[in-house]
């Protein structure tokens, strides 16, 4: 990797069911930037074992705004993980609870953005059974007004199952980046990379290097190089992921 690398991914990734037939040439370089930049990446870090988040949850097995709002005023948030068929998952979705404080102490680190690429370990008794159910999040509901989660969603992870998923952007290189020294400020067009990838490879985030970014540079999707496992699920590569503007 080259001191000119303005995209770092971590992770890996996984594909969408339905929509296997995009392909990205991850080996395409950018070179409309201001002073014609070669982009290159490192190596990717995969989320692995060591990035999956263990979740203790409970079952259960009211439904409806009033059994919910009971939950909720037990310390309590209803979560739904849901079969994409296939999985381990018997029926079509299992209802589950979460510790209200668990669950805003994980949104508070991982964010919106990164609720729905994170995979988690659920433990929860299935009668009498412990089971633990590999899953990725979904969406997380958060009330407006008091800040605290309301609902959580997950769906059932295989192995080998495609899935898409929007990763999360990060920047790094502010420090040193003359567009920022010079008074301009990063311009998402986009916070999320949409992706298609398997099973229990799914990127946690990608970073954008905007170490050498001047007024006016733009980062492309283009120059995003991903594993073979991974594709970006984009109609135009080539619009931009962010600028670096004025103020």
């Amino acid at each position: 990797m080259g001191s000119t690398s303005l995209l770092r991914r971590h992770a890996s990734g996984l594909l969408s069911p339905w929509i296997r037939d995009i392909q990205h040439d991850g080996s395409k370089i950018c070179t409309n930037f201001m002073q014609s930049m070669q982009i290159t990446t490192s190596t990717a870090s995969l989320q692995g074992e060591g990035n999956v988040m263990a979740l203790q949850g409970a079952m259960r097995k009211e439904s409806g705004s009033r059994a919910a709002a009971k939950l909720r005023e037990s310390g309590r948030v209803p979560g739904t993980l849901f079969s994409l068929g296939g999985d381990t998952i018997p029926e079509d979705k299992i209802l589950l609870s979460f510790d209200k404080k668990e669950i805003a102490s994980l949104y508070n680190k991982i964010g919106s953005y990164g609720w729905g690429c994170q995979v988690f370990d659920v433990h929860a008794l299935h009668g009498d059974e412990p089971k633990v159910y590999r899953a990725l999040g979904r969406q997380i509901h958060i009330t407006a007004a008091t800040g605290q989660p309301e609902n959580v969603t997950m769906i059932s992870l295989s192995e080998d199952r495609l899935v898409k998923v929007n990763v999360p952007l990060k920047t790094f290189g502010k420090e040193v980046s003359p567009g920022i020294r010079a008074g301009g400020r990063v311009n998402w067009i986009r916070r999320t990379v949409p992706c298609l990838v398997r099973g229990y490879d799914i990127p946690q985030f990608f970073e954008v290097d905007i170490s050498e970014l001047h007024v006016n540079d733009k980062v492309l999707w283009t120059s995003l190089e991903v594993p073979t496992h991974v594709t970006i699920a984009l109609k135009d590569p080539r619009q931009p992921v962010l600028k670096m503007a004025r103020k």
